[in-house]
């Protein structure tokens, strides 16, 4: 009988699997840079309906050619993605590119958003979709838009949302 929960690590393309299962895997701040695999017709495949664009390391905040970002501050590189210890806050990512609910922005409006990890008791670190978890709760991880609420229904974290989470 196939397990109906997901594999400790990423599973491998064709092998069998039980109907239904959708796994993410990895630690990256940014939601579409996991890989995620769904079972489909008892078997896995690649279940990444974002594909993400540039998954390249995120570099220090510091470094960046516009100088240390401040959330709504106009930014100079729409797509341009940094992160930073925050200390107390944990590991915060910053994105350049936020307007609202709209998915694209002119340059003239782009500006910072950057996000931490969510209030306790959610992890400070999403957790990855089909994870085991014991207390029902639903956590927002990542900024607007570019982030994904997970929800925890006293067994297995799920994803609730994906676009323009606030």
């Amino acid at each position: 009988m196939l397990s109906a929960s997901c594999p400790m690590s990423a599973p491998v393309l064709g092998q069998p699997c039980a109907a239904g299962l959708s796994c993410s895997y990895g630690d990256d701040l940014r939601w579409a840079c996991r890989a995620r695999f769904v079972c489909q017709n008892n078997q896995w495949v690649s279940g990444g309906s974002a594909t993400p664009v540039n998954c390249a390391p995120l570099v220090d905040c510091a470094a960046t050619p516009g100088g240390f970002p401040l959330v709504n501050q106009q930014c100079p590189t729409v797509g341009e993605e940094c992160s930073f210890d925050g200390m107390a806050s944990g590991i915060i990512y910053c994105r350049c590119n936020f307007c609202g609910s709209s998915t694209s922005c002119p340059m003239s409006m782009a500006s910072w958003a950057c996000a931490g990890a969510p209030i306790a008791p959610c992890p400070a670190q999403a957790p990855n979709e089909g994870q085991p978890c014991d207390k029902k709760q639903s956590c927002t991880y990542g900024v607007p838009c570019e982030g994904a609420t997970l929800k925890c229904d006293g067994k297995t974290w799920s994803v609730e949302a994906t676009a323009c989470v606030n």
